[in-house]
């Protein structure tokens, strides 16, 4: 497991890589594979990350990416119809959206009378806390991020700040990245976000 030995994280040169090289060449699930390779690397203890956006579709409510150490990226998509149910409604996912603040949780001590299901989906996976932030591109709408780690004492205060700081540079490099993602599927992105299916 990632020992969250940051100092061995080059923040400025994974910033640069992500406005400069991911945000001109990348589709997004390079994009988000390689930002967690860079992380973990370091010795950043990612378990899970998970971004989406939502569709202005009839039929497909949103798409995103989803990242799990030791097994890569993929993208996804997410049936309407489920946006209209608990998997999203009261979710982190939401919170985050509506709020654009981030949504923190450590997934050890999860009460079932207030936590939403899906935090508890990712403990029984073994997450021990969950992260959820805004990503917030350049003509003010929102999509969300969501991560785990699997470290016994969880994230460090250390590693939420810098995945925070890092969440403006993974904006600017999704934001066209997923413009011609779009533009290949001929479909309108309303830029916001999901918590379908467990993060």
């Amino acid at each position: 497991m990632p020992s969250q030995r940051i100092p061995d994280f080059d923040f400025f040169e994974c910033a640069t890589w992500l406005v400069d090289t991911a945000r001109v060449a990348l589709p997004p699930v390079e994009i988000v594979a390689q930002t967690c390779e860079r992380l973990v690397g370091a010795g950043i203890p990612l378990w899970r990350v998970r971004v989406g956006q939502r569709l202005i579709n009839p039929l497909i409510g949103a798409w995103g990416v989803i990242w799990k150490r030791e097994m890569g990226a993929e993208e996804y998509t997410v049936p309407r119809s489920v946006l209209a149910t608990s998997a999203f409604t009261g979710s982190p996912f939401e919170h985050v959206i509506k709020t654009r603040t981030r949504f923190y949780r450590s997934l050890r001590d999860l009460d079932p009378a207030q936590d939403h299901p899906v935090l508890f989906e990712l403990a029984a996976d073994g997450s021990t806390d969950y992260l959820a932030l805004p990503i917030i591109y350049g003509d003010g709408s929102v999509q969300g991020a969501a991560l785990t780690t699997d470290a016994p004492d969880g994230f460090t205060q250390q590693t939420v700040a810098l995945i925070e700081a890092l969440s403006p540079f993974l904006a600017a490099a999704l934001e066209p990245a997923a413009m011609r993602r779009s533009g290949e599927g001929s479909v309108a992105l309303t830029w916001q976000a999901t918590g379908y299916s467990s993060i």
